[in-house]
């Protein structure tokens, strides 16, 4: 690493600031990703403890010497790096365990080598020249800062195409709280789907309203897995989509920011029935053949066959809305949706008069 200083300690410490503020901005939307059982509160909390711990001790060690960008560069990418391995370590264990293991194996190489060559016994012992230690100490943070830098990229990509799902950070976790998860126990959380409130609501907490919605739908369908809500950018004009096999509903990101609540809400019920339809799908293909013919899973009967020859808005729009999901789907969602609306506006009647 380049050890010269091009600026002053001053300017240092204010970039080391400036730039961990505007990182953890686009953190947040892309990366971020609850640590454990903590909910998104605690989490974000530790995160920031840890980039400032890395960034303390990056310019306390960088006072004299390398105080430049890649200096910020290499502090802030193992800051953020460190809490990215213990968040996300089990979406991609094998990637981070390669990198980490890569920038192990290049600290160690370099360091063998320059033991090898700089090192001496004085009065019966073994040292190291100090210029040397610093040298490994940097070979270690450039390894590590780039190493976690690697991570962050794939992980990052991964999340905007869609590969991998950064968990939400409602507080609780469905399978611990799922007697819960009904409209009434969460009415805090609904009321934010009055329109006033949905507007001035920040991208996170409408996306907790969202969760929160889909942990109820999931309750009440009966889901065993439970849904995780995702903002992204979908093709044409399709306000949401799921995937069924995994439970993970996708609300398209114009219709997130500019829809009425009431719609967005609707859109995650919407695909939240879907998610129950697969389940009974599933279902089924567990009966034996004679069973199958009961009048009771006519219906399921059906959501299969269109799943399997499954006609998009963007193939056929009239063959599209005329499947028999689709159509469940609907009436399902827009009951679901007047449902949260009815009860919203009974709650105001009642506490407000």
């Amino acid at each position: 690493m380049v050890r010269n200083n091009s600026m002053g300690l001053f300017k240092f410490v204010i970039l080391h600031i400036f730039w961990g503020l505007a990182c953890l901005a686009g953190y947040r939307r892309i990366l971020f990703n609850c640590f454990g059982s903590l909910p998104s509160g605690k989490s974000m909390l530790m995160l920031c403890g840890i980039v400032a711990a890395t960034g303390f001790a990056g310019i306390y060690l960088e006072k004299r010497n390398a105080r430049n960008w890649v200096s910020i560069f290499l502090n802030l990418s193992i800051g953020y790096g460190i809490y990215t391995v213990l968040a996300c370590y089990g979406m991609k264990k094998i990637f981070i365990t390669v990198c980490l293991a890569l920038a192990i194996y290049v600290t160690f190489q370099y360091a063998c080598c320059v033991l090898e060559m700089d090192s001496w016994v004085v009065e019966g012992e073994y040292r190291i020249p100090q210029m040397r230690v610093a040298q490994i100490a940097c070979v270690a943070q450039i390894s590590a800062g780039l190493g976690m830098a690697l991570v962050m990229a794939v992980l990052s990509i991964n999340v905007l195409t869609g590969a991998i799902v950064m968990e939400d950070g409602t507080v609780e976790a469905f399978q611990e709280s799922a007697a819960g998860w009904t409209i009434d126990n969460h009415m805090e959380t609904i009321l934010k789907l009055q329109p006033d409130i949905w507007d001035s609501l920040e991208d996170e907490e409408k996306l907790e309203v969202l969760q929160t919605a889909a942990y109820i739908e999931q309750y009440s369908l009966g889901i065993p897995d439970h849904i995780t809500v995702v903002v992204t950018d979908l093709e044409g004009c399709t306000l949401g989509s799921c995937t069924m096999e995994e439970n993970v509903i996708y609300i398209d990101t114009d219709h997130f920011n500019d829809g009425w609540s009431w719609d967005v809400l609707n859109s995650v019920c919407h695909e939240a029935y879907h998610c129950y339809q697969y389940c009974l799908v599933d279902v089924l293909g567990q009966v034996d053949t004679d069973s199958k013919n009961l009048q009771m899973f006519s219906r399921v009967t059906a959501y299969a066959y269109e799943f399997n020859h499954y006609i998009s808005g963007s193939e056929d729009y009239e063959s599209y809305y005329s499947q028999k999901c689709e159509i469940d789907a609907r009436e399902y969602a827009e009951e679901a949706a007047y449902k949260y609306y009815e009860m919203v506006y009974d709650y105001l009647y009642e506490t407000e008069g």
